[in-house]
C-alpha cells in the first residue's frame, strides 16, 4: 500500500512525522529516488524540501488494520489518487 501525501510547512512535516511515531511499525516516506523514516521530522523536511517528487508513504511494517488507522491519523494530507 502507498499512500500519497502532501506536506507544505514545517508544522505539517511535524504533525505527519508525530502521526506517523505512534505506530510501532516502519513506515518509510519515500519521493523518487529518496527514502526516509516517516517517524523523523528531521527526515520529512529534508524530503519536502529536497525532493519534487509528490511523496508517498509507505507503511509496509503495519497491518492493514493499522494502515487504515494511519490513513484516518493523517487523512487532511492525504490525495486521494484516481
Amino acid at each position: 500500500m502507498k499512500i500519497r501525501i502532501k506536506a507544505d510547512s514545517m508544522q505539517d512535516a511535524e504533525a505527519l512525522s508525530a502521526a506517523c511515531a505512534k505506530f510501532k511499525g516502519e513506515i518509510l516516506l519515500k519521493a523518487g529516488k529518496y527514502c526516509v523514516d516517516a517517524k523523523s521530522s528531521l527526515g520529512f523536511l529534508a524530503l519536502m524540501y529536497s525532493a519534487k517528487d509528490l511523496m508517498y508513504l509507505d507503511p509496509a511494517g503495519l497491518s492493514e488494520g493499522e494502515c487504515e488507522k494511519l490513513v484516518r491519523a493523517i487523512g487532511e494530507y492525504v490525495i486521494e489518487e484516481g
